[in-house]
């Protein structure tokens, strides 16, 4: 199972979300050794091959009775099945972290969508080529009404 989440994982998703050099090269090193795991288990999966017992003993003649008490003891052999558990401290505190997490990742997201936002305020009032005088005005109201009093006065040399 585990394998095959392994093998359906967008790893290019996660590469284009890598924003430097050394983070792409470590997730493309993970990757690698991704591909390394199922590659090499492909071998494993399947079972072994039985063993012949009866053309050990037909090439083993002198030993015959050896391959029979081997053979006896392989089949009398149980091989104890793989149980993992994650023991209960240890999944409370996979929540702990995945909800401290999920939290950094909503802080994130609400600080990344306010910065979008005084981006989109900046570029709307940032001066251009295409700019002009009454933009400046309607932007800077003070200083508008400084040169209408000074060009009022004739104050042109003013220091």
């Amino acid at each position: 199972m585990a394998l095959a989440k392994l093998a359906n994982f967008n790893w290019e998703r996660l590469i284009s979300k890598a924003h430097s050099p050394e983070v792409e090269r470590a997730v493309q090193l993970l990757h690698a050794k991704a591909n390394e795991i199922a590659t090499s288990s492909a071998v494993y999966v399947k079972p072994p091959e039985p063993i012949d017992f009866a053309a050990y003993k037909s090439r083993l003649r002198f030993t015959a009775g050896a391959v029979d008490k081997l053979e006896e003891s392989y089949k009398s052999m149980s091989v104890p099945a793989y149980s993992a558990t994650v023991p209960a401290f240890e999944s409370k505190k996979r929540a702990l972290i995945f909800s401290v997490v999920k939290s950094t990742v909503t802080a994130a997201e609400a600080d990344l969508a306010a910065l979008k936002e005084q981006l989109n305020t900046f570029e709307s009032s940032r001066f251009n080529e295409e700019s002009t005088v009454a933009d400046a005005m309607k932007k800077f109201p003070h200083l508008a009404e400084e040169i209408e009093k000074e060009i009022t006065n004739h104050e042109w040399l003013k220091a």
